[in-house]
């Protein structure tokens, strides 16, 4: 089998029956679907069993692990030669595991992203997010290399680096810099996924992702982070964290959610439209 991908959920119940059948029709068919639930309490658990599909495996233990357990346990059961991952709440286009497998066959790159259309809990096309790969470790600190749910890689490479326990909501910025001098990453430059991220942002949840990210800065030796960019990357994290909860409190954080995305051409929001509406219509 060449791949396998998977969608870890808790309490997805909104969109997870969408994101599974994004994935049930790809015009790649030959792959195995690991969906890992984590102790969710809203009927998620329900919603994978309904699907009966022979490429889907479900593994749930009714605890709550997070995601970086759940990404991690995935790659260990996995038979593919490649591992896709994506979001309980995210969409793939019906082409993007066969172009990012055409991608890692034909140059062998041991990870590669996609760009994204962001959308929001309304399938309303809100703007791009698009990455670049980093010229150097450096760079990574400020700038990271791939959206996370568009990845895809080969299996042995992800068993070699894992996910750290304890680092969730900074599980994927931590993987890249830990790999980033031994591996060779790549991007396809164009939008294969839709990404959700609403403008009505979680804050509780971004500040909780803002201190992982602390506490694995802290963890990092001089060799990896220079002590005088770890005090620079700990300052930008608090002000962050102050510039957020302020726009919280004064209800405009939708305007720096904004800050992250490209704007979309008429052109180009009315083909995502209509991709959109056929994959509202699959069943």
């Amino acid at each position: 089998m060449k791949i396998t991908i998977g969608i870890p959920f808790y309490n997805a119940g909104r969109y997870l029956a969408s994101s599974i059948r994004s994935v049930l029709g790809q015009t790649y068919s030959g792959f195995e679907l690991i969906l890992s639930d984590d102790g969710s309490t809203d009927g998620s658990l329900q919603i994978a069993e309904s699907f009966n599909d022979p490429r889907i495996r479900l593994v749930s233990d009714g605890a709550n692990r997070g995601i970086a357990f759940r990404l991690n346990e995935q790659i260990s059961l996995a038979n593919g030669t490649f591992f896709a991952r994506m979001d309980a709440d995210d969409l793939m286009f019906p082409d993007r595991i066969e172009k990012q497998l055409s991608f890692l066959e034909r140059y062998g790159y041991d990870v590669t992203g996609t760009q994204a259309v962001v959308i929001d809990h309304n399938n309303e096309v809100m703007g791009l997010r698009t990455t670049t790969i980093p010229k150097s470790r450096g760079e990574l600190f400020t700038a990271i290399p791939f959206t996370h749910p568009t990845v895809m890689g080969k299996t042995g490479w992800f068993r070699k680096y894992m996910y750290t326990g304890g680092a969730d909501g900074f599980e994927d910025w931590d993987l890249w810099i830990r790999s980033f001098s031994e591996s060779a990453f790549a991007l396809i430059d164009e939008p294969l996924l839709f990404y959700r991220d609403p403008r009505k942002m979680n804050v509780t949840t971004y500040l909780s992702r803002l201190r992982r990210g602390r506490e694995t800065f802290r963890r990092y030796d001089r060799e990896i982070l220079p002590a005088g960019l770890k005090a620079r990357l700990l300052a930008m994290s608090y002000m962050k964290a102050l510039t957020y909860t302020t726009a919280s409190a004064l209800n405009i954080n939708g305007r720096l959610v904004d800050r992250r995305n490209s704007p979309v051409e008429s052109r180009s929001k009315e083909k995502y439209e209509s991709i959109l509406n056929k994959l509202s219509q699959s069943k």
